[in-house]
């Protein structure tokens, strides 16, 4: 490994060795700097430690690691996820990277969570917001606890296909804010909706099915990094998040759409 440093002078003097352009790259960043905590998955991070805190995400249930992601199954009679010991907010980012190699079919009655921090308790208030895979549409969509709009992306021709999604959310004046992006070759596509009925919070940040009980014909979700935020990303902070991640995952074999 070597590694070039740049320092704040110059130097005219011809005899000295150039190094060509296209020999230089930038470094991917580890993780990112500004997140609560940044999970890079698999089993090259076993006992599941946070890269920026050391947050551990506790196993619940069936969890399996490979080489450079981790598989969890949803929709199963169990619950299967991992856990964070970061509370939900209302103000934060959740960063998902995954990919499933069968969708729900497009017309059914499943609904697959893959992750977040909402429930489906039988007495309201119900809690949370999450991303996740709603049969009957077909459709990645994300919901905020008790809102009735949703945020939704097409998955027909994602599976297989290793993917960025993001949920921002912000309260502002007793509006609640929220936006699912997906990351689609060098930019961002972006769904946004508002409303007047707050989130309820006290669960805790997760990916899998953690809270949400349902059953239904089973998903294997594999998870190559979660990332928590404590505020609203902007598209334009969320791009960068999108683009590092990109050239992180590259070195690892893993190609982002």
């Amino acid at each position: 490994m070597s590694a070039v440093t740049r320092l704040p002078v110059n130097v005219t003097d011809a005899s000295l060795p150039v190094i060509n352009a296209a020999d230089i790259k930038e470094f991917a960043s580890l993780y990112e700097l500004n997140a609560v905590d940044h999970w890079q998955l698999g089993s090259g991070n076993p006992s599941f430690v946070g890269a920026k805190a050391g947050t551990l995400l506790t196993r619940l249930g069936t969890v399996t690691n490979n080489p450079n992601y981790t598989r969890i199954r949803v929709l199963d009679t169990a619950r299967n996820a991992l856990i964070s010991g970061i509370a939900d907010m209302k103000n934060q980012t959740q960063v998902m990277i995954f990919r499933v190699g069968t969708y729900p079919v497009a017309g059914s009655t499943n609904v697959a969570i893959v992750g977040g921090s909402v429930d489906n308790v039988a007495t309201p208030p119900r809690h949370g917001s999450g991303i996740y895979l709603d049969g009957p549409t077909g459709k990645i969509s994300c919901v905020i606890r008790e809102q009735t709009g949703r945020n939704v992306f097409d998955y027909s021709g994602l599976a297989g296909k290793w993917i960025f999604v993001a949920l921002t959310e912000s309260e502002v004046s007793a509006v609640s804010y929220s936006s699912l992006y997906l990351g689609s070759g060098d930019g961002l596509a972006q769904s946004s909706i508002s409303g007047t009925t707050l989130k309820t919070i006290g669960n805790y940040l997760s990916i899998g099915q953690a809270y949400y009980s349902a059953g239904g014909t089973a998903v294997d979700i594999d998870f190559a990094e979660f990332i928590a935020f404590d505020k609203m990303l902007s598209v334009g902070e969320l791009l960068g998040v999108y683009r590092r991640a990109k050239s992180r995952l590259a070195a690892k074999g893993i190609v982002l759409q």
